[in-house]
Order: C-alpha cells, then structure tokens, then sequence
C-alpha cells in the first residue's frame, strides 16, 4: 500500500493554480492509469495526511503483522510520523516500524 502526499499544497486551502493542477493531475491519472507525478498507480494526495486515521485503517487490514513505515521528509513530520507509529503500535493489532529514509 503505497501513499503518497504534497504537503506542500495545503488541501481545503486551494487557489485557482491548485484547483487547475488537481484537475490536471486527476485527467492525467485517468488517461494514463498511473498518477503523473510519480508513475505509481497510487494517486498523490495534496495536503497533510491524517496519520492516525491511516494508521487505524491499516491496523484492522494488516493486523498481527508488521508493517514498514518509510518516510523522507521534513524533520517536524517526521517527528510527529515517529511518534504515530509507536502510538499505533502499542495500541495494536499491528506493529508500525518506523524507517527515514534520507538522500
């Protein structure tokens, strides 16, 4: 399960050039089957994510497993994507593992 978010386009917070470049991103996405940013299938999500009711999501789906959590992004998030996966974590079903990836 791969996610990918700009968090640097604030979702709910959009001017005419964000409303024209999801637009953009979402013809794009349909034409082509992958997401125009990234290749992937997974489409990119503009905004910050809300990482508990992900993680939640993925607990009741994977649960008694153990799931990967790569991040390479600004210190803060990653601080706070740190501490998500070990709240998760001791709450279970599933155990988060926390990796940062840096390049």
């Amino acid at each position: 399960d791969v996610r990918v978010f700009l968090t640097g386009v604030m979702a709910g917070k959009e001017d005419l050039s964000t409303m024209l470049l999801h637009v953009g991103v979402e013809q794009v996405q349909e034409a082509q089957g992958s997401d125009v940013l990234t290749a992937l299938r997974s489409v990119t999500t503009f905004g910050r994510p809300d990482f508990d009711l992900i993680f939640a999501e993925l607990g009741q789906r994977h649960a008694s497993q153990n799931i990967g959590v790569f991040f390479c992004g600004p210190p803060a998030l990653g601080q706070s994507l740190h501490a998500t996966c070990f709240k998760h974590t001791s709450r279970g079903p599933a155990a988060f593992d926390y990796k940062q990836e840096i390049f």
